[in-house]
């Protein structure tokens, strides 16, 4: 992504969809709630856009520091973007604004 403030403010379906399928996250995204949240929960790298950011990234990332993101990922995408928690927490919302 071209690091601009709606990207930087929201999470694209494409992160999501790579947290469920378990993967790492590389982005360019540097400030914001994705780059947060990768920071914050160890699961993945932000690079400066361009090849040679990419390629400055890649050669930091090991294989089995790779998998545990990886697996931290699946993780992350289970506790806070997995339907079952989405619904649950809307619900919950919604009799807090009823009440």
């Amino acid at each position: 992504y071209v690091p601009r403030h709606d990207f930087e403010g929201t999470y694209s379906n494409k992160v999501i969809e790579y947290l469920g399928a378990g993967l790492p996250i590389l982005t360019t995204l540097r400030v914001g709630a994705p780059a947060d949240l990768l920071r914050s929960e160890s699961i993945g790298l932000s690079y400066e856009l361009g090849a040679d950011g990419l390629t400055s990234v890649l050669s930091h990332v090991g294989t089995e520091g790779w998998e545990t993101a990886g697996s931290r990922a699946a993780d992350v995408f289970q506790a806070r973007f997995h339907a079952d928690s989405v619904y649950g927490d809307y619900c919950d919302l919604l009799e807090q604004l009823a009440h």
